[in-house]
């Protein structure tokens, strides 16, 4: 099974069925999706205000 596959079966998912998926998917990924979640949480903190010129 491709990941074209895996998504066109997800799309078939009834909402009950996509919230279960979404829960397992982030508990193998836990390692993985929680650095990029921290970076993303930084760079939007430090840019709350937009980008702009500090002097």
């Amino acid at each position: 099974m491709d990941l074209k596959e895996l998504k066109r079966l997800a799309d078939t998912l009834d909402d009950s069925g996509k919230r279960e998926l979404i829960y397992f998917l982030q508990s193998r990924t836990k390692g993985v999706s929680a650095p990029v979640r921290a970076i993303d949480e930084i760079q939007e903190q430090k840019h709350k205000d937009g980008l702009v010129c500090p002097h």
